[in-house]
């Protein structure tokens, strides 16, 4: 029932549901990492981090458990240290493809761009989580990524090209999935398709309202302010993240500073003060 709630909007109602099945089973990963993740969408990472740690106090001392709680350490300081030590610890780790964007992404943040298509081509999967737990993104859009952050355009187009194809074969099976339009829409706007980018995220947004779904709503708004980041439309993608960090959801603090996917808005003023608004405290 809280994960219904929580989609609802009903933030408290949610973290109470999660907090009673994590009394009744500590050690049970769907309930652990429901209010983990609770807490993460709401931007209160020192509780994610204190759930985490009462779960290994319960016994759970695995790899992903010590990877979730660095993650939340990451996302709400910048502070890398921990996550790239889990990471290296288990350099075989890639629990639902979870671990490879991030290896891929602190290969980008250290400017190794051969790291980043080492990590990500030695991996044998086709698709991976990355903001989430519930939508894939296939391997080529982080080959897109790494070769558009590189500055590798011929390789970008190649790439992204790949990855609209594998979506827009998934929308023939599911027409009306936001997240895979949202997705689409910014694989789109990557191309320099910046109309047809711009109203399939608009599009993505009238099939998942915030009003209907506050977690996939959210997601799908960041993939239109994404779309806005990567058309030359800063005001209109700086206005959305203004209104983004305050609604629960997966953009933080180390997702603004350090993802190269934003950095068409780095040194505009308004920009770094929506950075440092998320900073900890």
């Amino acid at each position: 029932s809280g994960y219904i709630t929580r989609r609802r909007n009903h933030w408290p109602e949610a973290e109470r549901d999660f907090s009673t099945a994590v009394a009744l089973d500590p050690r049970n990963p769907n309930a652990y990492n429901l209010l983990a993740d609770t807490y993460v969408l709401q931007r209160r990472f020192p509780e994610a981090v204190q759930t985490y740690e009462r779960v290994m106090d319960a016994g759970e001392r695995t790899p992903i458990v010590q990877f979730r709680q660095a993650s939340a350490i990451f996302n709400g300081t910048a502070n890398s240290k921990p996550l790239r030590e889990v990471l290296a610890k288990s350099p075989d780790m890639d629990v639902a493809g979870g671990q490879t964007p991030v290896r891929v992404l602190f290969a980008l943040i250290d400017g190794n761009y051969a790291e980043a298509e080492r990590v990500l081509a030695a991996s044998p999967r086709q698709d991976f989580q990355d903001i989430d737990f519930s939508f894939y993104f296939p391997k080529a859009w982080f080959e897109g990524l790494i070769a558009r952050t590189r500055g590798d355009s011929g390789r970008a187009i190649a790439a992204f090209s790949a990855a609209r194809t594998i979506l827009e074969q998934r929308l023939v099976v599911k027409p009306e999935h936001a997240r895979t339009s949202a997705v689409l829409a910014q694989v789109d706007a990557a191309l320099g398709r910046k109309e047809l980018a711009l109203r399939e995220a608009e599009h993505a947004v009238e099939l998942m309202p915030i009003s209907r779904d506050i977690y996939d709503g959210v997601l799908v708004l960041e993939g239109l302010a994404q779309v806005y980041t990567w058309s030359n439309e800063r005001d209109r993608a700086i206005e959305l993240l203004q209104k983004l960090v305050k609604m629960p959801g997966y953009i933080n603090y180390a997702r603004l500073k350090l993802h190269p996917m934003w950095n068409p808005l780095r040194g505009d003023p308004r920009f770094e003060a929506i950075v440092a608004s998320l900073a900890p405290k």
